[in-house]
């Protein structure tokens, strides 16, 4: 996977260096401490140099001999510690960085593309000149020290400890100003993507795209706030309302070529639910929803969905009713199934690895891969062994390496809770193989990609999705026990109370007893209210402001406005004759038939790129 990813990023996604890099002397049985950003396969140490120079944000690097031979990329030096095998060096570029005079306690406004850790603001010059699309940059303190990458500086604001500052030079600019013509309205360029970045206007999006590597083009839309569509050159223009698009002159990516660069997906963004045990935690200092379990937010961020299923929120109590709530069914008296107590709702945004986009090209969903059963943090084995579904994410086995991919397959068949429009998806991370208690940082080094670092926006090679936590619903509050009295189904059932009794025949539940809420499992309509009442439920707790902190699940058609055409992302939908629609908060993609509400063809003369 480290290879496949690197092939990717040398062909032009991380920024280029334009001069030969060298090295300082190499120092043996040391190992450097600075913040790591990577690591590629090496046979020797002294492959490491030209690794790290191709690398955005690496300026030093350690070599061991794990796995044959890995270059562990750091962003500085740092300090050197004895390690008996291990071999460092020092990245020397020919032209160095200036910063401006940094800016106590000020925080710039610029579109943020991406963060390194550092413990000092001194450092972030030299991350930044060596980060494709940086040019300015501003350090807080945040997990020791985080230096948060611009495309630009923008406006300044104050924020107490906050230091920041403006790159002179750097790898990523250019020799000559970069200016951009006069802009397209309600039209899209089809260039070849070479990325995305915020920014509240189209405005912003010409010094990003003249700081990116390989960018000619742009075309901004409203998405999530404000996304540059960042193009190799402009290719051929098509009608999009709300679009702008501009053409980046001096750049020297600037072609009409649509031919050229690397194609990638454009990120979708899905709300997705899990049925939890304990409730996400709020973090005013990173403003998100995290888990109650690490010792720090990245860890907290990181064990939401480190390796993880979800359902879509039409069939998010499909779970809980064909298998949580059933009394003789219950291991333990009066405990739902693994204690299920929350539905928690996820705002996903999803790029899948081209690789993945074009093994699964037929897939049903389209856009996904083949769903994977997991838990404990691991692909779950199919018998004796992991499926080849998982192997597939890191080419294990010999099997084709396609990337950590998103996978989703309907789940509406089940007799015992048939859910219409229900999808079971799965998220895997790092070192999806083994259980959470086994991952080593090696492991999960090697076998990387899946979940993005918090802050960072998937790009289908680095990571595949990001999320958000919009809010959670305490079952209890939905179904109707706390209205009886009761603070909890514990409490209820202690007291002689009985949500779901009911005999399993194979061929669904012949009820006993349920509550109101519960009545007429086996029919898809009474399901279809059910999941509509959560929602429902679940907004209206929101509106009422008794927590302030969530967010109200979104209309489905806006989710579906402001997403691509499926036709963009899916070679089915780009020859389909009527096109595909995209619907339901999971956002799924179906080939329309007919002519039909929402359903779009791609426009004539469209044709899907040959992954």
């Amino acid at each position: 996977m480290v290879n496949a990813k690197l092939v990717l990023a040398y062909a032009g996604l991380l920024g280029a260096v334009t001069q030969a890099a060298t090295c300082s002397t190499l120092e043996n049985n040391v190992d450097y401490s600075g913040a790591n950003v990577g690591n590629a396969r090496s046979a020797s140490a002294s492959g490491c140099c030209s690794i790290c120079s191709t690398t955005n944000g690496c300026g030093a690097f350690t070599w061991t001999n794990y796995n044959g031979g890995t270059c562990w990329l750091k962003s500085s030096k740092g300090t050197g510690a004895s390690n008996p095998g291990a071999v460092s060096g020092v990245l020397q570029q020919g032209s160095s960085a200036t910063c401006s005079t940094l800016e106590q306690n000020v925080d710039y406004s610029g579109a943020n593309v991406g963060n390194a850790q550092s413990s000092s603001a001194n450092g972030c010059c030299s991350i930044c000149k060596n980060k494709s699309g940086c040019g300015a940059f501003t350090w807080t303190n945040y997990n020791g020290g985080t230096c948060w990458l611009k495309s630009g500086r923008g406006t300044g604001t104050s924020s107490q400890g906050a230091i920041s500052g403006v790159v002179g030079s750097s790898s990523s600019g250019s020799s000559g100003s970069s200016t951009c013509q006069s802009m397209e309205n309600n039209v899209d360029y089809s260039g070849a993507n070479v990325g995305n970045a915020q920014s509240a206007s189209a405005n912003g999006c010409c010094s990003i795209c003249m700081n990116k590597s390989g960018c000619g083009a742009f075309t901004w839309t409203s998405y999530n706030g404000g996304t540059c569509w960042l193009k190799s050159g402009k290719g051929s223009a098509t009608s999009n309302p709300g679009a702008i698009s501009g053409v980046v002159q001096g750049s020297s990516s600037n072609n009409n070529n649509n031919n050229s660069g690397a194609w990638s997906m454009k990120p979708v963004k899905v709300i997705q639910a899990r049925v939890q045990g304990d409730a996400p935690v709020w973090h005013p200092e990173v403003g998100q929803w995290l888990s109650k379990y690490g010792s720090n937010t990245e860890q907290q961020y990181m064990n939401n969905l480190d390796t993880v299923n979800t359902a879509s929120v039409e069939g998010a109590l499909m779970y809980v009713q064909a298998e949580g709530i059933n009394v003789n069914e219950q291991s333990v008296k009066c405990h739902r199934k693994n204690d299920m107590q929350y539905v928690v709702f996820y705002e996903m945004t999803i790029v899948q690895p081209t690789a993945s986009v074009k093994y699964y090209e037929n897939h049903n969903p389209l856009e996904y891969g083949d769903f994977v059963a997991m838990d404990g943090a691991k692909c779950t084995n199919a018998g004796s062994d992991l499926p080849k579904s998982c192997k597939l994410f890191y080419g294990l086995d010999g099997v084709q390496d396609i990337g950590p991919n998103v996978g989703c397959n309907p789940q509406g068949s089940d007799p015992r809770a048939p859910y219409p429009n229900n999808y079971w998806c799965s998220f895997p991370n790092s070192c999806a193989q083994k259980y959470r208690n086994d991952k080593t940082a090696e492991c999960r080094a090697q076998y990387n990609g899946g979940l993005c670092p918090m802050g960072t926006q998937p790009d289908g090679v680095k990571c595949t999705y990001s999320y958000k936590i919009l809010g959670y619903l305490n079952i209890d509050d939905l179904v109707g026990i706390t209205k009886m009295g009761y603070s909890n189904y514990q409490q209820y059932c202690q007291a002689g109370g009985i949500e779901f009794k009911a005999r399993n025949t194979g061929r669904g539940f012949e009820v006993e007893q349920s509550i109101d809420f519960w009545k007429n499992p086996g029919d898809q309509n009474a399901n279809a209210n059910r999941a509509a009442q959560l929602v429902s439920t679940y907004n209206q707790m929101v509106s009422s402001g008794r927590n302030p902190n969530m967010s109200p699940l979104p209309a489905v058609s806006s989710l579906t406005a402001a997403n691509p055409k499926c036709y963009q992302n899916s070679a089915v939908c780009a020859r389909a004759k009527y096109g595909c629609s995209r619907s339901l908060y999971s956002q799924m993609c179906t080939v329309c038939n007919a002519p039909g509400a929402g359903c779009e063809a791609a426009p004539a003369g469209y044709t899907f790129p040959n992954l």
